[in-house]
């Protein structure tokens, strides 16, 4: 879910943020979803 929340933000995902996503453990993915809302960059969310 989060990548697809990311992708329709911010487009295309480079694949540094897809083995991001795939290396999160769950509480990770909640986390980062929720700065989905706030973020003004893909590098906010994933860092």
């Amino acid at each position: 879910m989060l990548r697809r929340l990311l992708e329709r933000r911010f487009g295309d995902l480079p694949d540094w943020a897809v083995s991001r996503i795939a290396a999160a453990d769950t509480l990770a993915l909640e986390e980062r979803s929720l700065r989905v809302l706030d973020a003004a960059s893909l590098d906010e969310v994933l860092h």
